[in-house]
């Protein structure tokens, strides 16, 4: 992994254990966590310290997680539950800091894996999750406002009606 050292240099800083692809990155307070996916369940997570010299191995609770920022934690979205052959999960697992990761959040009302989500703090403070159903398709998009899930209509499948 580079990081800028400034607008026309990379300086090296962080080499991983083994190759693969980097799915998944996400920063919050200082913090910077990188998911390695392909790894088989659950994906393995490598956690910064702020100066990007010191990490941290660990893991997520299942494969093909995503993951973003919501109500000042790490929040780790749906994924695949080895346990239950690969079924997909509606979990949302949050961490003060990417290493312990706990159900605390109401779970989504469609189960996927592989989505994509952010916390939105402007205007207010929701979680949008968006695709993870059907492979490719961003079709099923739900929002997280408080402790009540809504669903909203799909990005990008407007005049394809």
């Amino acid at each position: 992994m580079f990081h800028p050292k400034s607008k026309l240099h990379w300086e090296h800083c962080y080499k991983f254990k083994v190759s693969g692809p980097t799915h998944c990155a996400v920063s919050h307070d200082k913090i910077l966590i990188l998911s390695r996916g392909g790894s088989g369940c659950g994906d393995s997570i490598h956690i910064s310290t702020s100066d990007l010299q010191s990490w941290t191995e660990t893991t997520l609770p299942y494969c093909d997680m995503s993951l973003t920022t919501y109500q000042s934690k790490f929040v780790a979205v749906g994924g695949q539950e080895a346990s239950r052959n690969h079924q997909y999960s509606n979990a949302l697992f949050t961490s003060e800091l990417g290493i312990d990761w706990v159900p605390s959040l109401p779970p989504m009302p469609t189960k996927r894996a592989m989505t994509s989500s952010i916390g939105v703090t402007q205007p207010a403070e929701v979680l949008v999750v968006a695709g993870g159903v059907n492979p490719a398709l961003v079709d099923v998009v739900e929002v997280l406002h408080g402790d009540q899930w809504s669903t909203v209509d799909p990005i990008f499948n407007y005049g394809m009606r």
